[in-house]
């Protein structure tokens, strides 16, 4: 149901109005934070290329409902380790999960997809902390 013609040029969705699903479940991060996954593995080579080519990058979490309250101590543990990972290659993490934390009629067929008042909600929390941001002030006033 995603495709290229629903796209805008900047890659945003444009038929996301309202909330297509009505029952979602919020995050449950119960298994340890592991560095050597496939995907960790991948983003950790994206941050090596980056660092090698003078690429400053900026990380921020998804907009997303809360975590769910029965796994608030694993979800907190992989959070805290996760960023942990990317401190120690000196990436900058923009605020915490809880500033991205979207309500329920902010979402549209996902925990992860946002509908249009969503978006806005986060970009709005991104442009503020990047006006915060060390990494970004460095880079604009280049």
């Amino acid at each position: 149901h995603y495709s290229i013609s629903k796209m805008n040029i900047n890659g945003d969705v444009l038929f996301n109005k309202g909330m297509k699903k009505k029952r979602l479940t919020p995050i449950r991060l119960v298994r340890p934070f592991n560095p050597d996954t496939f995907v960790m593995k991948k983003i950790d080579g994206f941050l090596m290329w980056c660092a090698k080519n003078d690429v400053s990058v900026v990380i921020s979490w998804p907009g997303t409902l809360p975590f769910a309250r029965n796994a608030r101590q694993s979800t907190e543990r992989f959070i805290k380790d996760l960023m942990k990972h990317f401190s120690g290659q000196r990436i900058e993490i923009l605020g915490n999960p809880e500033d991205f934390f979207v309500k329920r009629h902010q979402i549209y067929d996902s925990i992860y997809h946002l509908n249009q008042g969503g978006t806005s909600y986060r970009t709005e929390r991104v442009i503020k902390l990047m006006e915060n941001s060390l990494t970004f002030s460095q880079w604009r006033t280049m």
